[in-house]
């Protein structure tokens, strides 16, 4: 097989590297899901303080509390994060190449369309400006007034730079 890339050996180490952070990304993500479900799940606390030897009309009632279970609630929240974390940087750099490529013949089409675009608005303008050019050099009158501004206004539109302009600007004043 012959390498594309530079550095392809290296390459596919990696690849398989974040195979295996994508495979078991989601079991630590699943553990932290659980961990998390058994810490917010209440398990009733009765406080009685031993009033047993008291009699019975003077006890006070139990006190129930209700707490979080915080021992399986932090570590969940932090397993649950490193797996999502695993899982996306495992399995985007896995398809990193596929996702770039997708990403980019995305964007032909329409990088393609502003390119044809530009050069539908900027066509007409520069066969007006050469035909002009043209008659000029054929000794027929042409208005030097009218083709630098027609070069001008191609220039604050944007369809030509500077050195263009000042190429035209040139040659249309080299005319007379």
């Amino acid at each position: 097989m012959e390498d594309k890339y530079v550095n392809e050996k290296n390459w596919q180490k990696f690849r398989k590297f974040f195979l295996v952070l994508g495979i078991i990304g989601p079991f630590i993500l699943i553990g932290g899901i659980v961990l998390i479900i058994l810490g917010t799940v209440v398990f009733p606390d009765v406080y009685t303080n031993n009033f047993e030897s008291w009699p019975i009309a003077t006890r006070p009632a139990p006190v129930r509390t209700v707490t979080p279970n915080f021992a399986f609630l932090m570590p969940g929240a932090v397993m649950a994060m490193f797996g999502l974390m695993m899982t996306i940087i495992g399995w985007t750099m896995y398809y990193k190449r596929q996702i770039t490529g997708a990403m980019v013949a995305g964007t032909m089409p329409v990088a393609t369309g502003a390119i044809n675009q530009g050069a539908q608005k900027i066509t007409p303008a520069i066969q007006a400006i050469t035909k002009s050019i043209q008659d000029a050099k054929k000794g027929e009158p042409c208005n030097t007034e009218e083709l630098l501004a027609n070069a001008k206004s191609l220039k604050d539109r944007g369809l030509i730079d500077e050195e263009e302009y000042k190429e035209m600007r040139k040659s249309i004043l080299s005319i007379k």
